[in-house]
């Protein structure tokens, strides 16, 4: 099913250089099929230790007390988690932090008129997606 919305999403550790200084994020999603699958249980908990589950799904009421991950463990619901994906996981990066894959689309929300209540002066001035290609370019330049 395709999803085509906005969601919550909660910066992991400090690791991936787009996500520096940035502890929360909401962004557009546009999918209909991919989600985060790790090879095994081993390697989920190793990524997560190395602190290279960069992103993940969130609640939005959560603010900034990082309980992005359902208590029990399993996965938050539909519509919190779009698509399932393991410990919620929207972005995950390589070991150097250079390196950076994630479902949500940053580049959808680089103006206030993207955000889907603009008209009713909600959003964040500072576009948050601008936020991901800044840290980018300063970390690279």
């Amino acid at each position: 099913r395709y999803e085509d919305r906005w969601v919550h999403l909660e910066v992991c550790g400090d690791r991936c250089v787009f996500l520096r200084g940035v502890k929360r994020l909401y962004l557009p999603i546009a999918h209909a099929e991919g989600k985060f699958v790790a090879r095994d249980e081993k390697t989920l908990t190793r990524l997560d230790a190395e602190g290279r589950l960069a992103l993940r799904y969130a609640l939005p009421e959560a603010g900034d007390k990082n309980v992005a991950r359902s208590e029990n463990g399993k996965p938050l619901p539909f519509p919190v988690n779009p698509n399932g994906s393991q410990a919620d996981t929207a972005g995950c990066c390589d070991a150097t932090g250079r390196v950076f894959g994630l479902m949500p689309h940053p580049e959808r929300h680089i103006d206030a008129l993207q955000h889907p209540r603009w008209t009713r002066g909600e959003g964040n001035p500072e576009q948050q997606g601008t936020a991901l290609f800044v840290n980018a370019v300063e970390h690279f330049r």
